[in-house]
């Protein structure tokens, strides 16, 4: 069995068609609005984009001024970077090329040194040498006494007080003789024996006999130890006594501080230690001795001085 059921027309179906009518419209309007809304935007964003290709754009001022000051102070800081480094870079090229002048020419003036203290030996490893084979004697010789010393500065000291009483008041005049007459010249020759034709030659030796004469006193030369003859000006000058040493009229004692300057040129400054006849022993500053043979000081070889404070 069939039911039909015919149904009546709602009340509310037609305000629902024209609700869904004013729906339409309203979603209609809004997209227009949208795309309107859109456009706009995009226009917008167009006009910024032609704004920032011209250089125009304010923000885009702005953040390019701030990335100018970045920049520049960057490159200030980059600067002084550069410029410091430079500095150093330059302070260390010097330090380094002072440290190699002074280690080569501490390198030169020790192998000159060396070279000199070899050469030193090596003569006297000859002259011991030479002395061994000479058949005659040995080359060298000690040095003199005390006591030819003591007399030849006793003997140098009268002379320097006679010389300086010389400087002071003179050679002591003549006394004024007079003249013999020619009648006792005469008789003075008749009773030599001395014929007339003779007289002239009579009359001046009589005169030359008569002038004053300056005798001069020589004396046998004073033999050292080794029988040699005196020892020269040089080494009149020069007396080692232990911590003592004269060297050409300056006294030095131990522990003076010294200049020494060798032929070569060099020079170094050193600590008088002691002296014997045959050498002079110095302390250099790093505290190695050195041996200055008296030979090398006596023919100037070697110097020696006091060094000024």
């Amino acid at each position: 069995m069939f039911c039909y059921f015919i149904t009546e027309p709602d009340e509310n179906e037609k305000p629902r068609a024209e609700v869904q009518s004013d729906m339409k419209k309203v979603e209609i309007e809004f997209a227009q609005m949208r795309d309107q809304f859109y456009r706009e935007q995009i226009g917008e964003l167009e006009k910024e984009v032609d704004m920032i290709n011209q250089g125009t754009h304010h923000e885009l001022i702005s953040r390019m001024k701030e990335i100018e000051q970045k920049k520049k102070r960057r490159l200030e800081i980059a600067e002084s970077r550069k410029r410091y480094q430079v500095i150093h870079c330059q302070k260390q090229y010097e330090e380094a090329e002072y440290m190699a002048e002074c280690e080569f020419m501490s390198d030169k003036f020790e192998t000159k040194r060396k070279k000199l203290d070899d050469m030193e030996s090596r003569k006297w490893q000859m002259i011991r040498e030479k002395n061994r084979l000479d058949v005659l004697g040995r080359i060298e010789c000690s040095g003199p006494d005390h006591n030819q010393l003591a007399h030849r500065k006793s003997k140098k000291l009268t002379n320097v007080a006679e010389l300086k009483y010389l400087q002071a008041y003179g050679f002591p005049a003549a006394s004024m003789l007079d003249s013999l007459d020619k009648s006792e010249i005469d008789e003075d020759l008749i009773l030599l024996g001395i014929a007339r034709e003779d007289e002239a030659q009579a009359v001046a030796t009589l005169s030359s006999s008569l002038s004053p004469k300056i005798n001069t006193i020589s004396g046998p030369p004073i033999l050292d130890s080794c029988n040699n003859t005196s020892l020269s000006e040089a080494d009149n000058d020069i007396y080692a006594e232990g911590d003592k040493f004269l060297y050409f009229g300056r006294w030095f004692t131990k522990g003076d501080q010294v200049l020494i300057s060798d032929s070569s040129g060099g020079r170094y400054t050193a600590k008088f230690v002691t002296a014997t006849e045959s050498e002079v022993v110095i302390q250099r500053p790093d505290g190695s001795k050195t041996r200055l043979q008296m030979n090398l000081l006596k023919e100037g070889k070697h110097q020696i001085r006091l060094k000024e404070s």
